[in-house]
């Protein structure tokens, strides 16, 4: 009895082992648990070139999106009142790691294309800042998957991130631009980055590669 006890015991302990091995990091050399993906790891390779959140802008198309974020909250189309469109994806809820986020895809599209979306859209509606929102069918959205994401805005389900914390993980700005004594926009043309801080609401930051980066007027050069 007493040897069937201490084999069951073996045998229990050999389980328990195994077990954890799963669980826990993997600590051969070489090996690294920690992520890639994360909003402060960008990389510019080249000029035209901005890898984050490992997709590659604006190669990446909405496609790679999907498989990086999950699936579609909703395409939309938007005609803003200069005359051009531009056509943009969302997704909700995504995590990133123990991040949430919503996140913005702008897509890249030829204007007289995306003037063609638009005469065929379902329905037409007024966004609130004026812009004319367009309302695609399914299998318009569909033929979209394969359009490649020229930006990416990351809109963090959190607030309250001061800018110790942006400056400690992306460093100083080149550019600020003052919005109102609660909002400014950090600018890092370079890296094709810039950060909206908002004191009283969510901070959105914005992805593009840097030949794409566009300095906004009323900037300064940051102190």
């Amino acid at each position: 009895m007493t040897t069937t006890r201490f084999v069951f015991g073996l045998l229990l302990l050999i389980v328990l082992v195994i077990g954890l091995s799963w669980l826990l990091p993997d600590s051969r050399p070489g090996i690294s648990q920690s992520r890639t993906d994360l909003p402060w790891l960008v990389e510019a390779p080249t000029p035209d070139h901005l890898r984050v959140f490992d997709l590659d802008l604006p190669t990446a198309t909405l496609r790679d999106g999907i498989a990086k974020f999950g699936q579609l909250e909703a395409v939309s189309l938007f005609g803003v009142r200069d005359g051009q469109y531009a056509l943009e994806a969302y997704f909700g809820n995504v995590s990133l790691g123990p991040l949430k986020a919503r996140i913005v895809a702008k897509l890249d599209a030829p204007q007289d294309e995306l003037e063609q979306l638009a005469k065929h859209a379902l329905t037409m509606k007024y966004a609130k800042n004026g812009d004319r929102r367009f309302v695609l069918d399914q299998d318009t959205i569909k033929v979209q998957l394969s359009r490649p994401m020229r930006a990416l805005s990351y809109i963090p389900g959190y607030a309250g991130l001061d800018a110790a914390f942006f400056r400690k993980r992306f460093g100083k700005p080149e550019y600020i631009q003052h919005i109102d004594e609660n909002t400014e926009y950090w600018l890092y043309p370079k890296r094709g980055i810039s950060l909206l801080l908002n004191a009283k609401g969510k901070e959105v930051l914005e992805y593009q590669p840097p030949t794409s980066f566009s300095v906004p007027d009323g900037a300064e050069k940051a102190e």
